[in-house]
């Protein structure tokens, strides 16, 4: 995770609704669950895609999943301002939801690998007009991954 922005500075969400940090559990992602069929999805909704019941529960995805593939991108989409190359990843929850994610920018594009432990992190996209941080949610190898290295 990013280290807490400056004094008198606020981590704002790139959008709001899609992660929250807790202090004892770290950053988790706003998930769905039907209350009918099961299914989980991210981000929430409010009608099930699967079998599209209305009504779904609230629930939390994380902290770590596994990358179910990823790609490295060389070339930046029209409107991209971050650094080349960056990794994208879809990454598979537990509750076998796949979410699709950059990879954060500290992370060693040629380490990378399908099956690889990954936990979220926050990290600062820019700096709003008063300077608090616009933070995205991204993934980064777990500790253990890094030393397995």
């Amino acid at each position: 995770m990013t280290s807490a922005p400056a004094r008198g500075k606020k981590q704002i969400p790139i959008e709001e609704g899609l992660f929250i940090s807790l202090p004892q559990e770290g950053v988790r992602l706003c998930a769905s669950t039907c209350r009918w069929c099961g299914e989980t999805v991210f981000p929430k909704r409010d009608v099930c895609p699967h079998c599209f019941a209305p009504g779904m529960e609230e629930a939390l995805l994380g902290p770590k999943g596994r990358i179910y593939t990823y790609t490295v991108v060389w070339q930046a989409p029209v409107g991209f301002l971050g650094p080349l190359p960056y990794a994208l990843a879809v990454v598979e929850f537990p509750q076998r939801v796949l979410v699709t994610s950059l990879m954060a920018q500290d992370t060693p594009l040629d380490s990378l690998r399908i099956g690889q432990e990954v936990e979220l992190a926050l990290e600062k996209v820019t700096e709003n007009e008063v300077g608090d941080e616009i933070v995205a949610y991204m993934f980064r190898p777990t500790l253990q991954e890094v030393r397995n290295l």
